[in-house]
């Protein structure tokens, strides 16, 4: 793709600050392949042999972050994809939800992308050829350049195309972030869509500089990133008991001081940041689950102890997790009465 037809994708992507979703569909059918392949810009797109004659279909749901990162949720009909022919400088950081993809690169170098493989780091200006079934996506892509400050070096090694990561919590938040995306991106409105975006970002970036060995260096974009990533990846473990400081350091490839000390530099602590998270989840169940007991959503938030929940949680709001339940029932019922009068 040219540069002007770059600059043109990019401004359209810019132009709505909401996940902006495109399909060949809107195109007519000899158009579709075409259309399809001026959406890309790291690869030259084709269609096998088998499946020339039919006709393309794919879907993109796309955003475009403020730091140049653009993710990305592709659907579409097989393809092959030819990298490292021009300059991209883009490294994706993504996983295949479905489908498969043979991948040659190097002189005999093969490999297989699946559903199984979890998060892959790509370099789209390495040399390789890919072939791909039916296929859904979900990937960030990165400059380069952004790639390389977080890890301190070039994410995949000479003559290889990509590397698999290790299931760690962290990528196994950031997969899920990546299908949340993927599934919600197109209901969200502005506001919601950059949150997401920037979580997304924060997270590849404290992934990135774990898999560099920069575990408790003083950077203020890795300090940044490696905070919200351990918001979120308590979030999405607050039903764990044995949710503590040193698992969530692991998880985002800190010690426990280095991540004391991001919370301090916030006037924050991560035992307070954790008990407004489970505080909160619990008074939304309460609200919203009337028939769920009160111990169970206790252990839902992480609580074992039923008593040190009903402490905390009156200590938080100033009353008892029943008196919340029974003051929600309340306004239900006042509203419903309302509605019926009128």
């Amino acid at each position: 793709m040219s540069d002007k037809r770059l600059h043109a994708e990019q401004k359209n992507l810019s132009a709505v600050p909401t996940f902006n979703k495109t399909s060949t569909a809107s195109v007519e059918e000899s158009d579709r392949l075409e259309y399809w392949r001026h959406l890309f810009f790291g690869s030259f797109i084709d269609r096998p042999d088998t499946e020339a004659a039919r006709t393309f279909d794919g879907t993109l749901t796309g955003y475009l972050g403020t730091d140049g990162t653009v993710f990305a949720n592709l659907r579409a009909d097989p393809i092959v994809c030819s990298f490292g022919r021009r300059d991209s400088d883009l490294i994706l950081l993504g996983c295949v939800t479905s489908g498969a993809f043979q991948v040659r690169y190097g002189h005999d170098g093969t490999a297989v992308f699946d559903a199984r493989k979890g998060l892959i780091i790509t370099d789209c200006d390495q040399r390789a050829t890919t072939l791909a079934t039916r296929y859904d996506i979900s990937y960030l892509a990165i400059p380069r350049t952004a790639v390389t400050t977080a890890m301190g070096r070039d994410p995949v090694p000479q003559g290889e195309f990509a590397r698999f990561l290790p299931d760690t919590g962290l990528a196994a938040v950031f997969l899920a972030h990546l299908r949340a995306m993927a599934v919600h991106g197109p209901s969200l409105n502005a506001t919601e869509s950059a949150a997401a975006m920037q979580a997304a970002s924060a997270l590849a970036m404290a992934l990135l500089s774990n898999l560099g060995g920069r575990r408790d260096e003083v950077d203020e974009a890795t300090d940044a990133a490696r905070y919200q990533a351990a918001k979120r990846y308590m979030a999405k473990n607050i039903g764990r008991q044995d949710l503590t400081s040193a698992n969530i350091a692991a998880a985002v490839g800190c010690s426990r001081a280095y991540l004391y000390r991001l919370f301090a530099a916030r006037n924050e602590t991560v035992a307070g940041h954790l008990r407004n998270i489970r505080m909160g989840r619990a008074q939304g169940l309460l609200r919203t689950r009337p028939n769920d007991r009160i111990g169970m959503i206790a252990l839902q938030c992480g609580y074992t102890d039923l008593s040190a929940f009903g402490k905390a949680f009156r200590q938080r709001f100033g009353l008892s997790a029943q008196d919340c339940r029974a003051a929600a029932s309340d306004f239900v019922a006042a509203n419903m009465a309302a509605e019926g009068d009128a």
